[in-house]
């Protein structure tokens, strides 16, 4: 892995301030993402959109709404996955215990992404969209920094895991960068939205585009 050259990006950054958000996402599609070079680059990219975009952003009641449903979905995700976790763990257990079994560890780690699902009326179903903008801020939060800003181990204490998924925390008047303490001074705020909010690079209107949370539960089957 290349080292990261933090004084380029800082100069590149304030070359990307005194740019528009249309012109930093046509420099974004032409970048090579593949190129491990320019991954911090366009992740730095990202990042300056973000705060442009947020910065002109306004709560009205229909995106406060979009706003609590993505919490919402991620919540029951989240309880979801573990349930499930649970019981694939149970089985685990028995598999790694019975004699001469040939696994005798495993790792077990639930993953969710926000996801915005077009409507394909040629083939009657629902596809990832093609905005190529969406794609790259995807890749970023998916492959690029870690395999996604949003997961745990169902096989960890929730008390005891490092984010505060199961937790009463409320994340509404704290952590919430760009929101103003009192839009949702009255509800409760998972964890989940403060990870999208503070630690990625989604903005606040591409969070109003998201309409699905994709899951995943990974198992590794492990002999040592």
């Amino acid at each position: 892995m290349s080292k990261i050259d933090y004084k380029m990006l800082e100069q590149k950054r304030e070359e990307f301030e005194k740019m528009s958000v249309a012109e930093l996402e046509a420099l974004a599609i032409k970048l090579p993402a593949e190129c491990e070079r320019d991954r911090p680059l366009l992740r730095e990219l990202f990042e300056v959109r973000k705060n442009k975009l947020n910065k002109d952003f306004i709560f009205t009641p229909e995106n406060i709404e979009k706003f609590l449903w993505i919490d919402r979905e991620i919540k029951m995700c989240a309880n979801e996955l573990e349930l499930q976790g649970e019981k694939v763990i149970e089985d685990l257990e028995k598999l790694i215990q019975e004699k001469d079994a040939f696994f005798n560890d495993y790792e077990i780690e639930a993953f969710m992404s926000p996801c915005i699902l077009e409507w394909n009326e040629k083939d009657q179903c629902n596809y990832g969209t093609e905005d190529k903008i969406i794609e790259l801020l995807d890749w970023i939060e998916t492959y690029y920094i870690q395999p996604s800003m949003m997961f745990f181990s169902p096989r960890i204490e929730p008390s005891e895991r490092h984010c505060c998924y199961f937790g009463d925390l409320n994340w509404n008047t704290r952590g919430l960068i760009g929101v103003e303490d009192s839009i949702f001074a009255n509800h409760h705020i998972g964890y989940g939205m403060h990870e999208l909010c503070d630690h990625s690079v989604w903005s606040f209107p591409d969070m109003m585009r998201i309409n699905s949370i994709s899951c995943e539960l990974k198992v590794e089957y492990q002999r040592f």
